[in-house]
């Protein structure tokens, strides 16, 4: 690794790879207000064809690797991935091999182990930390994968601490995030509870719940996310250990008061009805996020649930109006 610092060399070249999902479009958004240096891929990668995909990720590092060179130092987020944390078993180990895919060339190109990185890998820390029984869940507590999804995304974090990539100083972050939301855009496949019940609302539906009421999550805007991830990302130093850390607003909020939320928002009371899902005992919190790495970055949470919501509302009056074909492709996780 070279001597010259991220902060001394020009603006990096940044790549982000799922631009097109959830998190990936609100990270390719606040970057773009600070590098003039995104990298573009020639194509759209395909994911459901593992041997196109592959040989996409190959030539798409070499012609980052060129960027790179240009810039002196380079930044990449992996916001990719289609797995959820109901995601069978072979689609979580097919976008592992993916992630693998990607490291290894990274880890091969001359280029990229010479001048300074970083490294940003999204997960899910609903999923990860599935099965604790902590009341307060931080960065020192331990892993309680309960699903291949999360176990999945533990072994990418993982591959990524132990390459070479790390070993010569790039700088990973392991973004564990909380319940994330935010617009979709029309087209988008991928639902949330918030995304769901926006629907129900502007298509005056009755809301399926399949939770108890009294469900908690902690639910934070996705441009909220982006901005801390980022932030701490480019506040590790020179020589830090991959770092872990949770992404979260860092309060409860039940289901019964999201239901209240868009009442206020939409000026009318929601219809819902009440199931028990097969998935439902996944998503059973229990405990509280609070992160004590980079605690300042929590500031970049400036989104009222009444605000998130009122823009997702907004988003999907929008989508209604402008009806795209669905694409599965290059989802945030």
């Amino acid at each position: 690794m070279t001597t010259r610092s991220l902060s001394a060399a020009a603006r990096p070249a940044t790549w982000v790879l799922g631009a097109r999902g959830l998190l990936g479009r609100a990270l390719k958004g606040h970057l773009r207000q600070t590098s003039s240096a995104m990298f573009q891929p020639a194509c759209r990668f395909a994911w459901d064809d593992e041997r196109l995909l592959r040989e996409q990720l190959a030539h798409s590092v070499t012609a980052f690797a060129l960027q790179v060179r240009e810039a002196g130092s380079w930044e990449l987020y992996w916001a990719a991935g289609v797995a959820g944390m109901g995601t069978p078993a072979a689609a979580v180990a097919a976008e592992s091999r993916a992630f693998e895919w990607l490291v290894d060339r990274l880890e091969a190109d001359p280029i990229l182990g010479q001048v300074p990185g970083r490294f940003l890998l999204a997960s899910s820390a609903g999923g990860i930390y599935a099965g604790s029984r902590e009341a307060v869940v931080d960065e020192a507590t331990p892993e309680a994968p309960t699903t291949p999804y999360a176990q999945g995304k533990l072994d990418q974090e993982n591959r990524l601490r132990q390459s070479r990539l790390a070993a010569a100083g790039c700088r990973v972050l392991l973004a564990r995030i909380s319940t994330m939301y935010g617009p979709f855009l029309p087209g988008d496949t991928r639902q949330g509870l918030i995304s769901t019940m926006a629907r129900c609302v502007v298509r005056n539906r009755p809301v399926p719940i399949f939770v108890p009421l009294d469900t908690a999550r902690d639910y934070i805007d996705t441009d909220d996310a982006a901005r801390i991830g980022i932030a701490t990302l480019q506040s590790l130093p020179q020589g830090a250990e991959p770092t872990v850390k949770i992404v979260a607003a860092e309060s409860l909020t039940t289901v019964a008061e999201l239901l209240a939320t868009f009442h206020r928002v939409a000026h009318r009371r929601l219809l819902f009805t009440t199931s028990v899902g097969s998935l439902s005992g996944l998503y059973t919190m229990r405990f509280r996020f609070r992160s004590r790495v980079c605690p300042g970055a929590v500031r970049f949470a400036k989104t009222t649930l009444l605000q998130g919501v009122a823009r997702v509302v907004a988003a999907e009056r929008l989508r209604c109006q402008q009806p795209f074909e669905p694409d599965a492709r290059e989802r945030g996780p």
